[in-house]
């Protein structure tokens, strides 16, 4: 019995073998795994700023979180990435 697992090659999912030691992830493949998970909580962000911006509240550590985000793709070590806490 064969195992497949799934995983990112530019930006479409595909079936890659269990332990196959030869379809080690690129860079970008690493990128596109984390801005796929990356990409709700982006938008989580923006709707908390919405509803603050909405009741006449203070959005700067929602704004603050959302750039730390957008900026987790620049981290040199793509194999430990350090996510931002939500305020």
């Amino acid at each position: 019995i064969t195992v497949m697992s799934k995983r990112y090659l530019d930006g479409v999912l595909v079936d890659a073998a269990e332990g196959d030691t030869a379809d080690v992830p690129t860079d970008a493949e690493k990128l596109d795994d984390i801005r796929q998970m990356r990409w709700p909580l982006l938008e989580e962000a923006d709707i908390e700023i919405y509803k603050l911006e909405d009741a006449g509240g203070n959005t700067a550590a929602w704004r603050t979180y959302r750039q730390q985000l957008r900026d987790v793709t620049k981290q040199p070590d793509l194999n430990n990435i350090s996510w931002p806490s939500k305020p």
